[in-house]
């Protein structure tokens, strides 16, 4: 299994931070008969709706919105990616850790300063899994999924789906979460 990093990364980085997601993080199994071609493993959130999962795998992590009517092995199971957590991991002479993609976009933006990080692990948590924490804490009962033919798309009730439905090829639209336990 190729995902070992992201796997054991996660877990250690759980142990003290479960209690700071508002919804609690899951895995899930994949089917025996499921082709994990691009090695990774599957979380879903307690009190969001199933639509919703997360694949983590070395590279990062996926925000994917997902077709419940399917199952893994269909082609179509997976609608849209929402929002992706992705590092391109390098390592300085001295032996510190950072990220090519931040350290392209400071050049782009003209910042000269990069973050670095002791080890592979703390560079992985700060961008990855402090990012997930901070996007799935940022879902509330106002927090609704557009779906398209074509994608998919998160948006703000009430005009979720009225706004929704003026798109072309709408199909429905969904609030992302299940039980009110948050109501802010």
């Amino acid at each position: 299994m190729r995902c070992k990093f992201a796997r054991n990364t996660y877990k250690r980085w759980m142990k003290d931070n479960r209690s700071r997601f508002k919804y609690d993080p899951y895995t899930i199994k994949l089917p025996k008969t499921y082709k994990n071609k691009y090695h990774y493993f599957v979380l879903r959130f307690a009190g969001i709706v199933d639509e919703v999962v997360c694949l983590m795998r070395d590279e990062g992590a996926e925000i994917w919105v997902v077709n419940r009517a399917l199952n893994f092995n269909d082609d179509d199971y997976f609608w849209d990616i929402l929002m992706e957590f992705e590092l391109i991991p390098k390592k300085t002479d001295d032996g510190l850790y950072y990220c090519e993609l931040c350290s392209f976009y400071h050049d782009q933006e003209g910042v000269t300063d990069s973050t670095y990080y002791l080890t592979l692990e703390a560079l992985w948590e700060d961008h990855v899994l402090e990012e997930l924490l901070r996007w799935v804490n940022s879902l509330n009962h106002k927090t609704w999924i557009g779906f398209y033919e074509n994608g998919a798309d998160l948006r703000n009730e009430p005009e979720a789906e009225v706004e929704a439905k003026t798109r072309k090829n709408y199909h429905t639209c969904i609030p992302v979460v299940k039980n009110m336990r948050d109501s802010a």
